[in-house]
């Protein structure tokens, strides 16, 4: 399995946070040229794999 692409995308989630939270989240996201969508994603896949959840090769992609 690897990870979905923006054409797979199916499902919306909505979260609550902090506005210091989303207001960082915004500046990071700024700096490294990416949309917050994208790296909550990938901390969220970040988490799964820490928990064991994704195969060896979808660790080793997200650099763990």
């Amino acid at each position: 399995m690897t990870q979905s692409n923006n054409h797979e995308f199916s499902e919306t989630l909505s979260i609550r946070m902090t506005k210091r939270d989303k207001e960082l989240l915004e500046k990071i996201c700024r700096a490294r040229g990416e949309d917050p969508s994208g790296f909550v994603r990938r901390a969220v896949r970040k988490e799964f794999a820490i928990l064991c959840y994704l195969p060896e090769e979808e660790k080793k992609a997200l650099g763990l």
